[in-house]
């Protein structure tokens, strides 16, 4: 974790160098720093699925120690004392999806997005609260369904309440795979979705 910028910065950007606990041998050259997000929690079950890591820049190794020195390569938002670092990893995205039905029935609900909104619209980055231990493949194309609305009967004296069907608001592409959560940009929508809506293979 980051102790201390160079000069009399108080955060750090691109171009910048800063001190980092403990890293004693150059096993790695090139480090990400990271802050901690989000909790990812099973709506059903409750149990912690992981952790959201928000990639804030990329590092050049300059000298190891305790504290080692880096070098800001790339930035994406403003480093701060406390921020994490770990290795950086050459795990890079296919640039090329072909969208399949799964051939098993899914179902899921979207937990979190990463822009952190609960309204979510057409390419917006979700994640559901299933991975590849319940089969999902990245190229998945899955529809998103919201609730219906409980409503009272107005044409009955007594109050019954209805609960209205499930609408289709939009469907969206898997594209990056955990064991237990997926990431999924929404690929249409007719009507705004919400953290909680759930998420179907077509039927």
């Amino acid at each position: 974790y980051i102790v201390a910028f160079a000069g009399e910065h108080l955060i750090a950007s691109k171009a910048n160098k800063f001190y980092a606990r403990a890293i004693p041998k150059a096993t790695y050259l090139k480090y990400t720093t990271y802050r901690a997000g989000e909790t990812y929690i099973d709506p059903e079950t409750k149990e912690i699925l992981g952790y959201e890591a928000k990639y804030i820049a990329d590092n050049a190794l300059l000298a190891v120690g305790d504290p080692a020195t880096l070098l800001v390569t790339r930035s994406l938002s403003e480093i701060h004392l406390g921020d994490r670092l770990m290795p950086a990893t050459s795990t890079s995205l296919p640039l090329n999806f072909y969208p399949t039905k799964p051939k098993q029935k899914i179902n899921a609900v979207i937990i979190a997005s990463l822009k952190g909104s609960h309204q979510l619209g057409q390419f917006d980055i979700v994640v559901l609260n299933k991975g590849s231990q319940a089969n999902l493949k990245p190229g998945h194309l899955l529809d998103i369904y919201q609730a219906g609305k409980v409503i009272r009967d107005p044409f009955q004296t007594e109050a019954e309440l209805i609960q209205l069907p499930k609408e289709k608001v939009g469907n969206l592409l898997i594209f990056r795979l955990f064991e237990r959560v997926s990431y999924a940009l929404i690929m249409h929508s007719t009507s705004n979705a919400h953290i909680l809506d759930t998420v179907q293979s077509s039927e």
